[in-house]
């Protein structure tokens, strides 16, 4: 499977696959696996650094400021991602309600 994800820009896919016996639906469904492996590893990742955050600002920061934290750590993520890893887990920011006259 790897010398037809290497060899595919020079020749078609399925000329590829019937030349490694592999029918094209399995190399296509390979793809798919493997990249939904390497996204839940950088989760898993992700996570650690978004709790060791959390509770090292006492678990008052949400996801905005985590967010930001992790790109000054030089790690590049969204809002959205580090809002749905923090859900996972459980974790919730802390606010104070403004107080009004």
């Amino acid at each position: 499977m790897q010398i037809v994800l290497a060899e595919r820009t020079e020749h078609s896919v399925e000329l590829l696959c019937e030349l490694m016996s592999v029918t094209s639906s399995s190399y296509y469904r390979w793809i798919q696996t493997d990249h939904q492996g390497i996204r839940s590893i950088e989760d898993q990742q992700l996570k650690e650094k978004i709790k060791a955050i959390h509770e090292g600002s006492r678990k008052i920061y949400g996801s905005p400021r985590i967010e930001k934290s992790l790109r000054k750590a030089g790690v590049k993520t969204s809002k959205k991602r580090v809002l749905r890893l923090m859900k996972e887990q459980g974790l919730k920011g802390c606010y104070n309600e403004r107080k009004r006259p």
